[in-house]
């Protein structure tokens, strides 16, 4: 889960038994409902915006195990402008990492 730095939107993730775990985001002015950002036969876990609100990093299980991919906010597609990194090399936005600045796995 993560807000964006503007306070307009929070990502989050919606878990369906069938489809499993995809990322949707809440509207947090003007009332709008929550809409899916990203839903694929994969899990997608823990959104993270970026710094200016343009870019969104995930988790994903679509390769067969997790990985981290950043795509650009809005679109429909999970491979339209994304791009994978290795997960072992990355950190998790749940805590700090000593020294790096970065999240731990």
């Amino acid at each position: 889960m993560d807000w964006s730095n503007d306070g307009r939107f929070l990502l989050y993730n919606v878990i369906d038994p069938k489809q499993g775990a995809d990322i949707w985001a809440l509207p947090l002015v003007g009332g709008s409902k929550p809409f899916e950002v990203l839903r694929t036969d994969s899990n997608e876990l823990l959104p993270q915006f970026s710094p200016d609100g343009k870019w969104m990093a995930y988790q994903s299980d679509k390769t067969g195990r997790f990985e981290i991919y950043v795509q650009s906010i809005p679109t429909t597609s999970a491979t339209a402008g994304s791009m994978r990194l290795p997960s072992k090399k990355y950190c998790r936005p749940t805590g700090a990492c000593p020294h790096s600045g970065l999240l731990p796995l």
